[in-house]
């Protein structure tokens, strides 16, 4: 297996650290790879640890925001060129998500889309200068991006409309540079330091209710955590699989509603609370007055991503996989 070389943007968050701890864990002991991790934080805390645990891995932690500070002389961008990458991981998400806040500039166009079009912008002029058999005799670039559920089908939320530029910016991209993609688009992602379902949990023991928007019977289609990085590093760092080029919607292995899914987690918990359905008419009122005091809590656009249902079909190529992927059943007793 030859070394790697790859730079992870969102390698802190939920998804994106899972990804990176199952990425890592499949790497050889011998040879040695460069693991870049751009963040926003200015420290990360547990990368020492990470770094004592693979020593054949060198660990780099290289502070940035990629979509306030797109400059081309910022210390990211600088870092971005001073390596041949082989891969590169996307999956980054504005703070306070799925609550915008347009005048902070925390939107799904500045982040599913403006970040990645600033840090390949930056390799850009890596491959401008390069011939086409030179670009054909070297390593190609493998860039691996964390889409969602809806995805590819043109619909006009503001969530979905950035992830389809973010897609479509990747084809002309690989296709320009000779390289190669993978966007993986799973419905609802959860697990150990997911920020819905626990914190719904959380809620529930201490007042044991938990109030849900609109109507209990939503359905959707749960990824535990360690299945989507697990697709990740299989499908797209293509260790243990078989490389995947292009878009592909990943559903989780069964259609459940949020109330079962946050009833299972309860059950493990062994926390009983009543769970109750908020008028979504009701919930879209007030978040238009939520939106406009402090905090910037909650807004219509975040009701609609929070209550949507869009159901996918699982791709033929992925059928086995998912078939293996944890049940919501099994998953919730994980962490």
């Amino acid at each position: 297996m030859p070394n790697h070389r790859v730079c992870f943007f969102g390698g802190t968050g939920f998804i994106g650290h899972q990804v990176l701890q199952t990425f890592i864990k499949t790497l050889p002991t011998t040879g040695h790879h460069t693991v870049v991790l751009v963040s926003r934080h200015p420290q990360i805390p547990w990368l020492h640890t990470l770094q004592t645990q693979h020593p054949s891995v060198h660990l780099q932690h290289v502070p940035g925001d990629i979509v306030q500070d797109p400059s081309l002389e910022s210390l990211w961008a600088k870092a971005l060129r001073a390596q041949t990458w082989t891969h590169l991981f996307y999956s980054v998400q504005f703070p306070g998500h799925p609550v915008e806040h347009p005048e902070k500039g925390w939107t799904y166009e500045n982040y599913d889309y403006g970040g990645l079009r600033n840090v390949l912008n930056v390799l850009k002029p890596s491959f401008s200068h390069t011939s086409l058999t030179q670009l054909r005799a070297s390593v190609p670039l493998r860039c691996v991006y964390i889409s969602g559920a809806g995805a590819g089908q043109n619909l006009q939320k503001p969530w979905f409309q950035a992830k389809d530029k973010a897609e479509a910016l990747l084809t002309r991209f690989s296709e320009d540079t000779k390289g190669t993609f993978l966007a993986l688009r799973p419905s609802v992602v959860y697990g150990a330091k997911d920020r819905s379902v626990n914190a719904l949990c959380s809620l529930a023991e201490k007042v044991h209710c938990i109030p849900l928007m609109g109507s209990q019977d939503i359905v959707l289609q749960p990824l535990y955590v360690e299945d989507l990085a697990k697709a990740c590093v299989d499908f797209g760092f293509c260790h243990n699989g078989a490389m995947l080029n292009g878009a592909f919607d990943l559903p989780g292995p069964e259609n459940i509603t949020l109330k079962h899914l946050i009833q299972l987690r309860l059950n493990v918990l062994g926390i009983q609370a009543k769970m109750i359905s908020l008028p979504l008419p009701v919930v879209k009122w007030g978040s238009k007055i939520l939106k406009h005091l402090p905090g910037h809590l909650m807004n219509p656009n975040a009701v609609d991503f929070l209550t949507q249902q869009v159901l996918m079909k699982p791709p033929d190529i992925l059928l086995n996989f998912i078939k293996n992927c944890l049940t919501p059943e099994e998953g919730v007793k994980q962490y």
